[in-house]
């Protein structure tokens, strides 16, 4: 079996030429006198997913399997976890005073904000590489077989698990055809699961079996339908009442009907699309073909196209992030954008020159972007600058 697709979808395909285009990165003024750097930390490795801002805690991950907590404020070091202990970056989700992570070896831990202390430990048997979601007071963690530091088993059934937010006792689970579990997505009461599966009958470089299916959470998890396709590593997923919009490693947009799993649309992105944004019936996304789009989840109709400025190779990176009526994100050249969500129309950028792999993250008037030099910073936005146009 060629797992290539699922390791693909972990780095940039054009990243090497990440430091040679940032020689020629254009200087962006537009809206950087409203925009500035409030502090900078230094991490001893590459950071490759956006810090989490709360209150009064802004937390980064690096390469090597650390957590860092840094007061929001001052920028100090608070806390950070133990060298020697192989936290995985990408399962780490926030909610309100808490922490949650996955660790080597199929444990998962819930931990304080404040200190970062373990407030307590469940061993799942099976490795979290991916973010739960949180919902009704419960976390719906993804397991997965296969990914970066695994010995990888095609054979493994990976599990749902739906696991009490505070006692952290598990509610129910259910175990799937599925090696690898991505961040699942809600809409009402009902679960959508994305996966890939092994099946030594279907042969295709570019691609693979995966899966998207839906679960009844009042049934513990009951199957409702599934889809199966050869999109190969499924990038991210979201669900509302129409739809279910997910982009896999083919990077091909595609949507299903949320009530019945019947295809609705598929749309070629044009280039490597690292991931998507949905919310209220819009999907966001942008491809390393410079554009930035906004498509309607039902009907996959463009609803704007924006041009990122730069030329060739300054694409968007991750994912975007809806703060109020602003589409903000971080481009491979470091220049933050922020778009008017409904329009397209650009209100303002700030050029930072970080060295980024990742996107970013925003709270408020607040923005934590992290490079992969281990250069973590946080910016402020003034208030005018960030809900209107200049």
């Amino acid at each position: 079996m060629n797992l290539n697709y699922f390791k693909k979808w972990m780095l940039n395909p054009v990243a090497l030429i990440t430091g040679l285009s940032l020689l020629w990165a254009p200087v962006i003024v537009k809206g950087a006198s409203d925009v500035e750097l409030i502090w900078q930390a230094q991490l001893d490795a590459p950071i490759h997913l956006p810090p989490v801002i709360t209150a009064e805690t802004v937390i980064a991950t690096n390469s090597k399997g650390m957590i860092y907590g840094f007061n929001r404020l001052s920028g100090q070091l608070s806390w950070s976890t133990r060298k020697g202990i192989r936290y995985w970056d990408r399962s780490l989700v926030v909610h309100d005073d808490k922490f949650f992570v996955g660790l080597s070896g199929g444990v998962f831990q819930a931990h304080s904000i404040v200190d970062g202390k373990l407030l307590w430990k469940l061993d799942l048997g099976v490795d979290v590489q991916s973010k739960p979601l949180v919902k009704y007071g419960t976390l719906f963690i993804p397991t997965t077989y296969v990914g970066p530091e695994l010995s990888n088993d095609p054979h493994g059934k990976a599990t749902l698990f739906a696991v009490d937010l505070n006692s952290g006792k598990i509610k129910w689970s259910t175990k799937t055809a599925n090696y690898a579990l991505q961040t699942p997505s809600m809409n009402g009461r009902t679960l959508f699961l994305a996966g890939s599966y092994y099946d030594p009958s279907i042969d295709i470089d570019e691609g693979g079996p995966m899966k998207i299916s839906a679960h009844n959470i009042d049934d513990e998890g009951s199957l409702l339908w599934d889809f199966k396709g050869l999109d190969g590593y499924i990038k991210a997923v979201y669900a509302d009442q129409d739809a279910v919009v997910y982009v896999g490693y083919q990077d091909f947009i595609n949507a299903l009907n949320s009530q019945n799993g019947q295809q609705l649309w598929r749309v070629d992105t044009g280039n490597w699309t690292p991931s998507l944004l949905g919310s209220d019936g819009v999907i966001y996304y942008g491809s390393a073909t410079t554009k930035v789009f906004a498509v309607s989840s039902h009907k996959g109709t463009k609803l704007w196209q924006f041009n990122i400025d730069g030329g060739s190779f300054n694409y968007l990176l991750g994912k975007p992030v809806l703060n109020e009526d602003k589409l903000i994100f971080l481009t491979q050249r470091g220049d933050i954008y922020a778009l008017d969500s409904v329009s397209g129309k650009r209100s303002w950028v700030k050029s930072t020159q970080i060295n980024a792999r990742a996107g970013l993250s925003v709270e408020g008037s607040t923005i934590a972007m992290g490079g992969i030099d281990g250069t973590l910073q946080l910016y402020n936005v003034r208030k005018d600058n960030a809900t209107g146009p200049l």
